[in-house]
């Protein structure tokens, strides 16, 4: 469909006059005149409008475009920093299993509501216990024992008949500091009945 003009309207209105007596005709033809202009004022305005309109909506349309790309820019800001948020702190838990297992190697031990943070506490767990950790379960807390420590300690502490707790605590070989612990926490006393050390 092609485009029609203001004047293809005026021209189109003008060949629809019908011939009349001279005097009709330019009476007829004054307030047709008239009607046009006024019709032509209407058009004139109302393309003045559709224009501004179209303008507006190729403004708006600019601004979705504008807002469309900087949400994606944004979008994949975030993408990027959730990625790296969740590679350091795959990194930072790591790193603290890694400090968890040097605590439990040098001291032969770990308390769990001391040593381990509660958002790694479970997969450390069951990763010391794959390993053949022992656990000494004191109801509202665990101590973790390194195999080899766990048997030092019981071992001794069925042989080891003195009750002063610094010297006994000498002869419990790679236990000693697992030994002072427990007896520190009252968990760990000597029976004058059994005359021994027993958990209690």
């Amino acid at each position: 469909m092609s485009r029609k003009t203001l004047r293809d309207y005026i021209a189109v209105e003008k060949r629809g006059e019908k011939k009349a007596p001279r005097e009709e005709r330019v009476e007829s033809s004054r307030s047709r005149e008239a009607g046009v202009e006024y019709n032509t004022k209407l058009l004139e305005e109302l393309l003045w409008k559709v224009n501004k309109l179209y303008d507006s909506v190729n403004e708006l349309r600019r601004k979705i475009d504008s807002i469309e790309s900087k949400l994606e820019g944004l979008e994949k800001s975030i993408e990027k920093q959730r990625r790296r948020y969740t590679q350091e702190r795959g990194e930072s838990r790591s790193s603290i299993i890694k400090s968890i297992m040097e605590k439990m190697n040098s001291r032969g031990y770990i308390i769990a509501s001391r040593d381990i943070p509660p958002s790694v506490r479970e997969n450390v767990l069951d990763s010391l216990r794959k390993m053949g950790a022992k656990e000494i379960n004191l109801g509202d807390d665990l101590i973790i024992v390194h195999p080899i420590v766990y048997n030092s300690l019981f071992k001794n502490l069925s042989r080891v008949s003195i009750q002063d707790p610094i010297e006994a605590s000498e002869l419990m070989g790679e236990a000693k500091q697992l030994f002072q612990e427990l007896v520190r926490m009252g968990i760990l006393f000597f029976d004058f009945k059994k005359r021994k050390w027993v958990l209690a």
